[in-house]
């Protein structure tokens, strides 16, 4: 039928040597379990645009900290995006929506989060109840189909305009 279609189910477990501790509990290594799920469905992108002409995707996820200090620390995250055609035939439309929440008062912050601040904002903020939605339309201004010197290769001159919103309960003032 022309579409592209792919559903990729995932685990991951991650180490590192940073010690956290909550509450007066002994010192821990930093220890998380994620699992989730990636789906999409687009129609094929031609060399000739950024973004395909129509689609849909999205991934889910659950991330936990593993450990004594942990109990009940969990992070979900979910994450749609979709595809429109643009105002021309070679334009593009990409709208995505994601949330992420923490189910635990006191370890937040411990378990690493998925979700991204706004394009411009530093990610060293705390997500704790997350949402952020995105608008980007895709201009490719200038197809070279692979232009190449000694210094560079040039595929594409390519413009992107964007609007993002973000919100997070705790950040009321922030974003």
């Amino acid at each position: 039928s022309g579409w592209n279609s792919k559903v990729t189910p995932k685990v991951e477990f991650a180490f590192t040597n940073d010690e956290y501790s909550i509450l007066g509990h002994e010192y821990e290594f930093s220890r998380t379990l994620q699992a989730g799920v990636n789906f999409y469905r687009v129609l094929p992108t031609p060399k000739s645009k950024i973004y395909p002409r129509w689609g849909i995707g999205g991934n889910l996820d659950l991330r936990m900290a593993a450990g004594k200090i942990y109990d009940n620390s969990i992070l979900a995250h979910a994450n749609i995006y979709s595809y429109f055609p643009g105002i021309l035939r070679n334009h593009s439309i990409k709208l995505t929506a994601c949330y992420q929440k923490h189910f635990s008062k006191y370890s937040v912050g411990y378990i690493p989060d998925i979700a991204k601040l706004p394009r411009g904002y530093r990610n060293d903020k705390v997500l704790s109840d997350y949402a952020k939605m995105t608008l980007d339309y895709a201009i490719p201004l200038y197809f070279v189909d692979g232009h190449t010197t000694f210094l560079y290769v040039m595929k594409r001159i390519q413009v992107i305009p964007f609007i993002d919103y973000a919100f997070d309960r705790k950040y009321k003032d922030f974003l």
